[in-house]
């Protein structure tokens, strides 16, 4: 069993595990712990994204750094046995997907810039959460979870491709320049 956690905040509070491309979930990344049923091993990850800003910022600077993926170690747990690489898969693939939607709300917010607010922001962080939730139902349908079916490898490849596309908005990338036009 997957289930998969998201929170969504509009002012991060606390440290968490910052997503990065070359990073893998581990076990002891996997804080809480496993209700153990009995039955098949399981897995909660909680993922959320979250922004910090004050209004001057979105006039002056990149925001790219402003809009956090992260993982929350002490609300996730993962039951460990045969099957705890699947899950640990899995589970990535869903913090990929948090990013894709956290590239979309760093794209939204630079072409936005102007006329930011902070109710704006939380409107479209909703939005790109549901389109992020939305994929993430059609990756929950793939079974058995982190084997390489056909309907996986695909999802997986739609989220690299899609990290790709927004590889301008990573949270450490540059402010994107902006084109000038020849006339």
């Amino acid at each position: 069993m997957v289930l998969f956690g998201s929170y969504l905040m509009g002012q991060a509070q606390t440290p968490l595990l910052e997503w990065s491309d070359d990073y893998r979930l581990q076990p002891t990344d996997f804080k809480a712990k496993a209700p153990n049923t009995g039955q098949e091993q399981s897995i909660y990850a909680s993922c959320g994204l979250s922004y910090q800003a004050i209004n001057v910022q979105f006039l002056f600077s990149n925001l790219n750094p402003l809009v956090h993926n992260r993982f929350n170690s002490n609300a996730s747990w993962i039951d460990e046995g045969n099957e705890t690489e699947a899950l640990l898969r899995t589970a990535k693939i869903s913090w990929d997907i948090y990013e894709v939607s956290a590239r979309k709300l760093r794209k939204w917010m630079h072409e936005n810039r102007a006329k930011l607010n902070f109710t704006k922001i939380d409107a479209y962080l909703q939005q790109v959460h549901n389109e992020g939730t939305t994929l993430l139902s059609e990756y929950s349908k793939s079974r058995p979870f982190g084997r390489h079916t056909d309907h996986q490898k695909q999802l997986e490849q739609k989220v690299d491709s899609l990290l790709q596309v927004y590889e301008a908005y990573c949270k450490t990338c540059k402010k994107p320049k902006k084109v000038k036009h020849k006339k």
